[in-house]
């Protein structure tokens, strides 16, 4: 998304921790996370459009293909 008052591009995600749920999480009330292990930025320095300089994943497969597919367009 593009902060306009900004005037910059601005992602969010959010990696879950090491364990999906421990005793910690139990004892504080915290619901166990099973999504969100992994995230992947890929930084486009040549961009053609200021939403097009990054690309957020949640899976690093996508993010592979996504990859191989800006260098192919080289």
């Amino acid at each position: 998304m593009i902060t306009e008052m900004q005037g910059r591009v601005v992602w969010m995600c959010r990696a879950r921790g090491f364990k999906e749920h421990g005793e910690y999480e139990v004892v504080k009330g915290f619901e166990a996370q099973k999504l969100g292990h992994t995230t992947t930025a890929i930084l486009d320095p040549s961009a053609d459009t200021e939403t097009g300089f990054l690309s957020c994943f949640a899976e690093p497969l996508e993010a592979a293909e996504f990859l191989t597919y800006k260098r192919t367009r080289r």
